[in-house]
């Protein structure tokens, strides 16, 4: 029993002596906030960014590192959007996925009767015309995509006549 109590002490003890500081917004701030910006082109390396704040100047700054996906000494870079893929393009280069709004539904007065151009009305029949800051307009973010190779003014929309968000608000 004594060895078991003595064995305890000796843990608080330490743990004791050993406690840290609570997180507190000020520590927070000290640390940077690493951002992943994506893989170069030759799959070699990881970029990344790493932003400081500063309370007295209430402004931040941003460095961006590279770094080899097998380990290794990161490396300050200032030109960074070369080295990277082009995330919307497909691996074989043939498609590019873009977003693009949409209308479907007729929302504004000038939707509804075209002789009244000057009409800021809107007309709601159901719920979600607004979120946030922005008032429903009949018109929906969606995923098209479109060839690199042939005329890139065509687009094929992936959800059509979906009266769905794609990316979901507030993101989209």
């Amino acid at each position: 029993m004594r060895k078991i109590l003595f064995s305890f002490l000796i843990t608080i003890s330490v743990l004791g002596i050993t406690a840290q500081e609570v997180m507190t917004p000020e520590i927070l701030l000290q640390l940077g906030k690493v951002s992943g910006k994506g893989i170069t082109q030759d799959g070699k390396n990881v970029i990344y960014s790493v932003s400081k704040y500063s309370l007295e100047t209430n402004s931040s700054t941003k460095i961006v590192y590279q770094i080899p996906i097998n380990g290794g000494t990161p490396q300050k870079i200032t030109e960074y959007i070369s080295l990277l893929k082009d995330k919307k393009l497909s691996s074989d280069g043939k498609y590019k996925i873009i977003t693009k709004d949409v209308k479907l539904k007729n929302v504004t007065g000038q939707d509804h009767y075209s002789d009244v151009s000057d009409s800021n009305v809107k007309i709601i029949d159901a719920l979600n015309y607004r979120h946030w800051d922005t008032w429903e307009d009949g018109a929906y973010s969606h995923i098209m995509y479109q060839t690199t190779t042939d005329d890139m003014t065509i687009t094929m929309d992936i959800m059509p006549k979906e009266p769905y968000y794609c990316p979901q608000k507030p993101f989209g």
